[in-house]
């Protein structure tokens, strides 16, 4: 248990850890990072999935190995060895399903598509009349992401702490859901876009959280007595993992005319730029306005907070080693940095 209440407190952003927050040391090690996201080896049932994917997604092949390699590095240590590769493949494919998802929300905004992916097989809105009116394109993407989400769960209620963690994995996946329909909603409606409810919900696209669990339901010798704090500490490392997607992305969605984010938000907060740009669509304005103002500084920032945040939780957990999920944080921020505009 924590000593004092005094042990949440937040580490203060010192000129020393201030110092911290440049890209420079990140991207000396990036292309060494990198080159081990190339090199993992990935579990022998995955390449079958990512063959299916291609058919119906667009995202570049190398977003796989890149998020593989991430998945391995912030996997918790409490995960039993023998069921690392059942663990991985379990998260990887629930990557896919947010992938699948995320393409809908940000790229074609398009909420009834959305939620035609959200229903179970056999129930009255799979012979809707909306879904009968799509292209044999659209039904085979709405078909593949139902049956990732559904080999994700099988996958998971393998594992040995599923009855315990079974709710709290269905909530947490809620939390993805809830997301994309965040995402389509304030890119319908940008007026609606704040810095607080971004930071809140968007976070959640990253998986982290949903992860957290999965490799929990792995962990035979968990102290379920910690669950609450090593929550917690993953609540700080998703915003991290949020973080550094925010660095190698936002760029990209711009361009596809994708604003839900938390720089766009972030932006609009500081009056860089006006709710009436993004209502006309006017992308490259706000980009030049963005990368004017240097945007990504706050960022790194508060990455770094949240650095601290984990660090001061890390004591206080005897089952979960959260030095090594900051080292591996540590070396994703360096997969950002390096991979922007790649993914």
């Amino acid at each position: 248990m924590l000593a004092t209440a005094t042990a949440y407190s937040a580490v203060p952003l010192t000129p020393e850890l201030a110092s911290d927050v440049d890209t420079h040391r990140w991207q000396s090690q990036a292309c060494a990072a990198i080159q081990r996201a190339l090199d993992v080896h990935m579990p022998e049932e995955l390449p079958e999935w990512l063959a299916r994917y291609e058919r119906v997604g667009e995202r570049d092949p190398f977003l796989w190995r890149w998020t593989l390699r991430a998945m391995q590095i912030t996997t918790l240590s409490s995960v039993a060895p023998e069921l690392r590769g059942a663990v991985a493949m379990t998260k990887m494919l629930g990557v896919m399903f947010s992938v699948l998802l995320e393409d809908i929300a940000g790229v074609l905004q398009d909420r009834e598509m959305l939620e035609l992916c959200l229903k179970s097989p056999g129930s009255a809105a799979e012979e809707s009349a909306r879904e009968r009116e799509l292209d044999e394109g659209a039904r085979e993407y709405i078909a593949f992401a139902r049956e990732v989400a559904r080999e994700m769960e099988r996958r998971a209620r393998a594992l040995p702490r599923w009855d315990e963690l079974e709710e709290v994995f269905q909530y947490d996946r809620d939390q993805i859901i809830n997301t994309m329909r965040y995402a389509v909603l304030v890119n319908r409606h940008p007026g609606l876009m704040n810095l607080v409810e971004s930071e809140l919900y968007q976070p959640h696209s990253t998986h982290m959280m949903l992860s957290c669990t999965i490799d929990l339901m792995a962990s035979p010798g968990f102290d379920a007595e910690e669950l609450g704090l090593a929550r917690e500490a993953m609540w700080h490392a998703q915003r991290m993992g949020r973080i550094g997607d925010q660095i190698s992305t936002w760029e990209r969605k711009i361009k596809e005319s994708d604003f839900a984010s938390e720089v766009v938000a972030h932006a609009l907060r500081r009056g860089i730029i006006q709710v009436d740009q993004i209502r006309r669509g006017e992308r490259e304005s706000v980009l030049a306005a963005l990368k004017q103002h240097d945007v990504e500084r706050y960022f790194l920032e508060e990455w770094q907070r949240l650095h601290g945040e984990v660090a001061v939780l890390a004591p206080h957990l005897a089952t979960v080693d959260l030095h090594q999920l900051l080292a591996g944080m540590e070396e994703l921020i360096q997969l950002h940095v390096a991979s922007k505009g790649l993914r």
